[in-house]
C-alpha cells in the first residue's frame, strides 16, 4: 500500500512507524495493531466484521484495569452486575483480507 497509494500511502506508512516501534517493545515481531483504522472500516463496511451481543464492562482497577469484557447474550446465567447494563455489539472477528483490500482501495483513490 505504501508504494501503490501515492502520497496517502506514504503518509500512512510514515505515521505508523511510531506504532510499529512501540508494539515491537511489547514483543510483537512485525506490524501494528490497527484499532483506529479498523474502527473506521467498521463504520463503512460492517460486513467484514463478526460481532457478538451482550452487555460490556470495563475493569477500573487491579492488574486488568482497562480491560473490556462482555457477558455474551448466549450466556444465560443470571449476573445481576451485568444484566441491567445496555446491550452492545462487540467485534470478535474480522475478514482481514477484505479490510486490507478496503484500505488499499481507499488509499489508492
Amino acid at each position: 500500500m505504501r508504494d501503490d497509494a501515492g502520497e496517502a500511502g506514504r503518509f500512512v506508512w510514515d505515521v505508523s512507524r511510531f506504532y510499529e516501534r512501540f508494539h515491537a517493545g511489547d514483543g510483537m515481531s512485525k506490524g501494528i495493531y490497527a484499532h483506529d483504522y479498523c474502527a473506521a472500516a467498521f463504520v463503512v463496511a460492517r460486513e467484514h466484521f463478526r460481532t457478538r451481543g451482550g452487555p460490556v464492562r470495563v475493569l477500573t482497577d487491579g492488574i486488568a484495569a482497562g480491560l473490556t469484557i462482555q457477558k455474551p447474550d448466549a450466556l444465560r446465567a443470571s449476573a445481576p452486575d451485568w444484566d441491567a447494563r445496555p446491550h452492545c455489539a462487540a467485534c470478535i472477528g474480522i475478514d482481514a483480507d477484505a479490510v486490507l483490500d478496503l484500505f488499499a482501495r481507499t488509499l489508492g483513490n
